[in-house]
């Protein structure tokens, strides 16, 4: 599963290193690819609670 986050913008370095490490605290959350625009979250199904 992946979701795509299109167009993120960050207001400082600060702020994306903020969320990077906040993605990767995420357990479900196996890949992360920036490709163009967008950032692509590989999701592990199995992993994913709602």
């Amino acid at each position: 599963m992946e979701l795509e986050a299109k167009k993120v913008y960050f207001f400082s370095r600060q702020d994306e290193g903020f969320f990077f490490e906040w993605i990767g605290r995420i357990g479900c959350i196996k890949n992360v690819v920036g490709r163009g625009d967008a950032i692509y979250l590989d999701l592990e199904p199995n992993e994913v609670r709602g």
